[in-house]
Parts: structure tokens; C-alpha cells; sequence
């Protein structure tokens, strides 16, 4: 149940990592190209440091998540493979 209660956390707090930082670089982008008159310069540049701001969290999110889990990989899955091979049949 805990581990439930984890990564329904981590869905929530991934969506808000992701949309926060775009939606705020958004907002920014907006009012400096109308602050200054430059029609969509800010609003891109500050979309894209926005999205890219949004990723780095979730990835630094889902690393920090997986850090001390047992996850599946094919060096781990072979490695399990051969230790059953090792210990008999």
C-alpha cells in the first residue's frame, strides 16, 4: 500500500514539475514581449527554457525515485539468468 501511495505522489508531483515551470516561462514570455514590443521572441525563448526546465525536474524526479528500487534491466535479468544456471536446474 505504501508503495501505491508513492507513486500516486510521484504522478502528481511529475505533472506539476512538467506544467509549472511552462506555464510560468509562458506568463513571462507574454508580458516581455508586450512589455517591449518584440511579438513572439520572449514568448519562444522562454517557452523553450520552460519546457526544458520541465523535463530536467521529472527527470530529476523519477531518477531520485528509482534510485534505491530493484528495476528490471537486461544486464540484470542475464546476470539473474546465469545465477540460476550456476546454482542447478
Amino acid at each position: 500500500m505504501k508503495d501505491v501511495a508513492k507513486a500516486l505522489t510521484l504522478v502528481t508531483q511529475l505533472g506539476i514539475s512538467m506544467f509549472v515551470p511552462i506555464f510560468l516561462c509562458l506568463f513571462i514570455g507574454l508580458w516581455l514581449d508586450k512589455t517591449f514590443g518584440t511579438s513572439p521572441v520572449f514568448l519562444l525563448l522562454f517557452i523553450l527554457i520552460g519546457i526544458y526546465s520541465g523535463f530536467r525536474g521529472v527527470y530529476n524526479l523519477t531518477r531520485s525515485f528509482f534510485k534505491n528500487k530493484d528495476t528490471y534491466s537486461v544486464t540484470s535479468v542475464k546476470e539473474a539468468l546465469k545465477a540460476k544456471e550456476k546454482g542447478g536446474d
